[in-house]
């Protein structure tokens, strides 16, 4: 079983978790985000992965206040 780091339950419903953005990770082959810190995937250890914060349209100004309710679910196909 391989871990990942910093994983936090966002909800009480399975396989929805949050994670840094800056850290978040796609592979291009299984199509499947991560946040290793290593240079392979963390589920089929390919080395085509690419930064989501990348690939994502992120808004523009300033962020946004800290508040309890903050989070965004970005629905990913998997």
């Amino acid at each position: 079983m391989k871990f990942l780091f910093n994983i936090k339950m966002l909800r009480e419903e399975p396989d929805l978790v949050t994670m840094d953005l800056a850290r978040a990770m796609l592979c291009t082959k299984c199509q499947r985000i991560s946040n290793t810190r290593q240079e392979r995937c963390t589920f089929c250890e390919s080395d085509t992965l690419v930064r989501v914060a990348d690939v994502i349209e992120l808004p523009q100004g300033p962020p946004p206040k800290p508040s309890a309710a903050m989070g965004k679910v970005l629905p990913f196909a998997a």
